[in-house]
């Protein structure tokens, strides 16, 4: 019964199940018994049919299962609509003359951004200001942003990307990096398998991803490990190429919350005398860290088959690190995190997630947790 509605594609983690369904581009979670009601749902003929399913397999009552009918028939048809999260805003006839022009390069890449404001320049620059140059080479990509008609808009080499609401920038800034990832590899859209709300350090020999609600300590403590002698492969978003299925280098700076100043000060000369600035949306003080490691001067991809859960607790004792379920992380990873619409992307993202090993980090002591953390990296050896 409606099986166009269905996910195409489903794979079994740990104790759930997680459904893609093609239409919308949407990742859903259920439970192994959720999962025996859409199996009785999509075989039934009619809704009795479903009922004397459901209380056969599933071992519930008449009324229950029909209750449920009711449920998967509204969920289906509200996950099948087609995304319709697109822009349609008019583009502008004409890219206004920049108040202010910034020139970055990295390794062998360089760009240049062209602000209208202060405003603007303070939702990209202090991420990549450590890449400011002042000696450009020819660019490969010169960026337009600017603001008009209550939208920001932005071009690239006087090709239109895009318009967002003013309240939307994020959707500005995760656009932006994406044209900055294609921009850097010299590639395209298509070719990335997603971008993840996530930050990953690398060993050298293998990258482990981090994630963990906003105010969890995620970025004060990839700044640790950092500083520990892990190579940061990228903070706050972490490139997946389809081809290879690798993570990839995002060379912009760690945002440190003001509360973890004195204790990454501690770690990193010079860090006292960086710039603080306001975040635009957060409302508190932050400062950026660069990475240690230049774009140009290593390797600029890993394979990842272990994810970690961080969650920072003052009150909790210690430090531990445990197995944990995926759909706990997933529930975190999936939400924030693009991903690409292609049915061949998403079966390999599918196929990805099967292989990895999901942890959970509660800690309150920084080095215990750094040095757990680095036996984990250890236990492949």
């Amino acid at each position: 019964m409606k099986p166009e509605s269905g996910p195409v594609f489903s794979k079994r983690l740990g104790k759930s199940h997680i459904l893609w369904f093609q239409d919308s581009n949407s990742y859903i979670i259920i439970s192994n018994t959720v999962q025996q009601l859409l199996d009785c749902f999509f075989l039934a003929n009619d809704k009795s049919d479903f009922v004397q399913r459901a209380t056969e397999v599933v071992k519930i009552d008449e009324s229950l299962a029909d209750v449920y009918y009711d449920e998967l028939n509204a969920f289906l048809d509200d996950i099948s609509l087609k995304n319709n999260d697109v822009h349609t805003h008019t583009e502008p006839n004409i890219i206004p003359k920049p108040k202010i022009e910034r020139h970055y390069c990295f390794g062998k890449c360089s760009f240049s951004i062209n602000y209208s404001s202060e405003r603007l320049m303070e939702l990209i620059h202090p991420n990549l200001s450590h890449a400011h140059s002042n000696n450009l080479h020819e660019p490969k990509a010169v960026f337009d942003i600017f603001e008009s008609d209550g939208l920001l808009h932005m071009f690239k080499n006087q090709h239109y990307i895009g318009s967002y609401e003013t309240h939307k920038f994020h959707f500005l800034q995760g656009k932006f990096a994406m044209e900055l990832l294609t921009t850097l590899y010299g590639n395209t859209e298509s070719d990335w398998l997603a971008t993840f709300h996530a930050t990953t350090v690398s060993n050298g020999k293998e990258a482990i991803m981090l994630i963990g609600d906003s105010g969890n300590g995620k970025s004060t403590f990839s700044a640790l490990l950092m500083a520990s002698g892990l190579d940061l492969l990228a903070d706050d978003l972490t490139p997946m190429l389809a081809e290879d299925g690798h993570l990839y280098r995002f060379p912009s700076a760690i945002s440190i919350k003001e509360g973890a100043f004195d204790s990454i000060g501690e770690h990193f000369e010079g860090f006292a005398a960086l710039e603080t600035h306001q975040s635009q949306s957060k409302h508190i003080k932050v400062k950026y860290l660069p990475p240690t490691i230049s774009f140009e001067s290593t390797k600029r991809d890993f394979g990842c088959r272990k994810l970690v859960l961080v969650k920072y607790d003052k009150d909790t004792s210690g430090c531990e690190i445990n197995p944990c379920e995926p759909e706990k992380a997933l529930q975190i990873l999936i939400p924030d995190s693009w991903i690409s619409p292609k049915k061949e992307h998403s079966q390999t993202f599918l196929n990805w997630l099967g292989n990895l090993e999901f942890y959970e980090l509660h800690y309150s002591d920084n080095e215990i947790a750094v040095k757990k953390m680095m036996r984990l990296f250890d236990d492949n050896r």
